[in-house]
């Protein structure tokens, strides 16, 4: 992410608790806070309240939660864009009126479904339409 978002000239800040992984984003002048992003200190030394997107990929339901919280009090108007590791996290997520939800597990999914049916000759408009439904189909599932 952090690359992508470099490479566009987009501003970020990351947060890690990892000293390797602060060490080796120093090196490379990325914005980083040590810290757990459970703590308010930690996202405010980031920026939080004039973040216009974040994004929550730790994998701890409790303290997605916990973030997920503190940005929506303290920075209303930003996107949050939050990754689920299973159904569980997708239905907290979506009670917590995230805006964003991806699922890594289910994504590569579809990716592995259109590239199936894309093999099998089916037309284009017709592999968009069975990933919508799918997408819907999963998504009132959960």
């Amino acid at each position: 992410m952090g690359e992508a978002l470099e490479k566009a000239g987009i501003p970020f800040v990351a947060i890690d608790y990892n000293q390797k992984v602060i060490r080796d984003a120093q090196k490379l002048s990325v914005a980083v806070v040590y810290g757990d992003p459970t703590e308010k200190e930690v996202l405010e030394a980031a920026g939080v309240r004039s973040a216009k997107a974040v994004v929550v990929a730790i994998p701890d339901k409790i303290a997605q939660e916990e973030i997920v919280s503190h940005i929506q009090t303290v920075a209303p108007k930003a996107k949050i864009i939050a990754r689920a590791c299973g159904n569980e996290d997708w239905r907290m997520f979506l009670d917590l009126e995230v805006d964003h939800i991806v699922q890594p597990e289910f994504e590569a999914a579809v990716y592995i479904i259109k590239t199936l049916f894309r093999h099998m000759g089916k037309k284009k408009e017709d592999i968009n339409e069975k990933v919508r439904k799918l997408r819907v189909s999963h998504a009132m599932r959960v």
